[in-house]
Order: structure tokens, then sequence, then C-alpha cells
């Protein structure tokens, strides 16, 4: 499960700024999120609309509850997710995520060179999901699921080569560093 993640500007990351630049007179820029993102909180992504590269949406598909995430595992067989995996893919960017062991305690996860990292997601409408996988080896001893991590090579695949979908959700995930938050 990823239920926060951090979108940290102070950070000198280019792409993120790239990001944030084109998206300087959205119309929801003032209420966008960074910084510790929650769900509900607006925030930017990714598309894979050639229209539109950039937008801002808000986080949690709206049912009878809200839906944070979508399971790898099974986001081909649930009904409200097989048009968005098929069609409307997106990359959240993100600086890391949090994670909370069966103690609360809570840990902030980034790629070992503390680099931006792009989780998987989809998109309907105007919110979006992350998608979860199992976790691996370097956060299976804090929590059980981890978000799909895309790797930068892989953006284009995930957003536009609907073959390279089912690969990209059975990946090997990146090893990623813990920080434990006091």
């Amino acid at each position: 499960m990823c239920g926060r993640y951090t979108l940290f500007l102070e950070e000198d990351k280019e792409e993120i700024k790239k990001i944030l630049e084109y998206l300087k007179d959205h119309p929801q820029k003032a209420k966008m999120k960074t910084g510790e993102i929650f769900p509900t909180n607006l925030a930017p992504l990714i598309m894979n609309n050639k229209e539109k590269q950039y937008d801002i949406l808000q986080w949690g598909f709206k049912f009878q509850s809200l839906i944070i995430n979508a399971r790898a595992e099974t986001i081909f067989e649930k009904r409200s997710f097989m048009e968005p995996i098929k069609n409307q893919r997106c990359l959240i960017p993100a600086t890391g995520f949090y994670e909370w062991d069966k103690n609360k305690n809570k840990y902030h996860f980034t790629l070992e060179e503390e680099q931006p990292l792009y989780m998987a997601g989809i998109y309907r409408k105007n919110h979006f999901v992350i998608i979860t996988t199992k976790a691996n080896e370097s956060i299976e001893k804090i929590h059980d699921r981890m978000p799909v991590i895309i790797s930068e090579n892989n953006h284009q695949d995930w957003l536009f080569d609907n073959k390279a979908t089912l690969a990209l959700l059975n990946q090997k995930e990146p090893s990623l560093k813990e920080h434990k938050i006091n």
C-alpha cells in the first residue's frame, strides 16, 4: 500500500522542476500539493495524452469509499480499473513514499541515489490511483506492499505501449533506501 508520498521541491531535481514549470499556468496550480502528499490532494502527473503531457489530478477514485491504490496482480480483473489500465496510464513523480510498520513507525523510502522516482498509476476523469505490488526485499520487513516504480528508460513504454504494460507491472522493483522518521 502507498498511503502517502513526497514531492519535495527544495531538492535540486531538474526533472521535477520541468514538470512544475510546464504546469505554472494550470487552473489547479494554486491548489496543487507538494511536500507530503495525502489521499485526496491534487498532485502533478505525467499523462499518456499526447495533447496534454502533464496535468494536475486528485489522488483517489471515489466510489462508495475512496480507493487510492490498485493492486498490480488484479488490476486487469477489476471493472473499475479495466479501461484505465488499457488507455489511461500515468506516472506519478515523487521524491519518495512513506510506509508504516506494525508498530506504527513511519519510514520514508527513496531510490538509492535519492533521485526522483516515478510510480505507475492510472487515471479517470480528474482522479488517479497508484498501482502497488508485492514488496521487494528492501521494504518487506516494514510493509508487504510497495508502489510499482517505472524507471526513466521505461516511461514511454508504460505510457504508450499496451504490450509492455503487463511486463512492467511484473518487473523486479528497484532497491530502495529506508529512512526512519522520528
